[in-house]
């Protein structure tokens, strides 16, 4: 009998799904007595520092000397405001849609396309690994704070239900080499949902 099919039965018995809640609800209430203590702005500062570090071999890290950036102060001295075009036409146009270095490292192996613009066109927006698991994590800290609000509520005695646009995925490359797909952010959402979470 395949693990998947063994997993889904056990999904489905009220027995375990309490447990599920019961295990759910301690790590909320930890989680969220955790956040509770945290200095949101050296929490801010240091994601920043990482985030620059994690960038500065790319194009981007080297045209704005990441290297020497330490402070907050630093960043907005040397990284100007730029718009959704600014960044298109500079960074990902002359690449896309194989974005490795240009301001992120590493693969983009995703476009979010966002049509419901003010210019009326079509924005691709890179979608990293990284950027998704930090989505992923967002979203167990919002479940977090829901189930510390409401211990008793029981998020897995009934179904799951995830609304949310096309999850049609188009290719985005020509040839041969990795694929990179573009869609929905719901849609690229959906494709990285784990399998045990999919029935």
């Amino acid at each position: 009998m395949p693990t998947f099919s063994v997993l889904q039965r056990l999904a489905g018995r009220p027995l375990v799904r309490r447990a599920a809640d019961a295990v759910l609800t301690r790590r909320a209430l930890r989680r969220v007595a955790r956040l509770d203590h945290c200095p949101a702005a050296r929490v801010q500062h240091r994601t920043l520092l990482e985030l620059v570090r994690r960038a500065e071999h790319t194009s981007f890290g080297r045209l704005h000397d990441f290297a020497r950036i330490r402070s907050v102060a630093d960043y907005q001295r040397r990284v100007p405001l730029r718009d959704y075009e600014t960044f298109w036409n500079e960074f990902w146009s002359p690449a896309f849609p194989r974005l490795d270095g240009a301001t992120w490292p590493g693969p983009i192996p995703y476009f979010a396309l966002s049509s419901g613009t003010t210019s009326g066109s079509t924005k691709y927006v890179p979608v990293s690994r990284e950027m998704l698991a930090s989505n992923r994590r967002a979203a167990l800290t919002t479940l977090a704070f829901y189930q510390a609000l409401y211990p008793d509520l029981g998020l897995f005695h009934g179904r799951m239900f995830f609304l949310g646009g096309s999850t049609d995925l188009q290719n985005l490359t020509l040839g041969s080499g990795d694929r990179v797909l573009g869609g929905d952010l719901s849609g690229i959402a959906a494709r990285e949902v784990p399998s045990v979470l999919r029935p």
